[in-house]
């Protein structure tokens, strides 16, 4: 097999940063931060596995370290979480791919805490959410030379109920199909 690990830093200090926040209903609108540092480092790495000549595992990892804060002079919010942006992200995948059927992929996605409000307030706190999807692609078919794969996912597999943005839930478990045709 194969394995690649890589890490990214970085820091940003933007001036007047516009953040655009849920107002009323479908209204949005934009809320100024006088000066905002952004830092963090992102992880990621992935390996493939050959379990056989017709089995292999492919495994990724991102994980991402995040501090953005309000550094204006003088705000009353100095020193606080810019809204939604979660201290720590992670997305894990995991796909065994059987060549004779096809593969089935195992999604995990955390997200730290995020603050809806500016001034970091308890009632603002969105808490740590991770969710898990599953994804089955059947292998590609060949039907008088169009290619044919079906894919079968359902997403948050274990029906969280949570909010990535105040007042506008994410959905609950949800399932898909599709057919997907490549004409050769």
């Amino acid at each position: 097999g194969s394995a690649k690990l890589t890490a990214t830093g970085f820091l940003a200090h933007i001036q007047n940063e516009i953040i655009w926040q849920p107002y009323i209903g479908t209204e949005w609108t934009p809320i100024n931060v006088g000066e905002v540092e952004s830092k963090g480092i992102e992880f990621r790495a992935n390996t493939d596995i050959r379990l056989n000549s017709r089995t292999s595992v492919h495994l990724e990892e991102s994980y991402t370290l995040l501090d953005a804060k309000n550094i204006t002079f003088g705000d009353p919010n100095n020193g606080n979480e810019i809204q939604y942006s979660s201290p720590t992200r992670s997305l894990f995948i995991a796909q065994l791919d059987l060549s004779e059927c096809g593969s089935l992929s195992i999604l995990t996605h955390y997200r730290g805490h995020e603050y809806s409000d500016p001034a970091n307030t308890p009632d603002g706190k969105f808490q740590p959410v991770t969710t898990f999807d599953l994804t089955l692609c059947s292998r590609e078919f060949s039907i008088e030379g169009i290619g044919l794969k079906l894919l079968l996912g359902i997403v948050d597999l274990t029906n969280q109920h949570f909010e990535d943005i105040l007042n506008y839930p994410i959905p609950s478990r949800t399932y898909h199909f599709s057919i997907e045709l490549n004409y050769h």
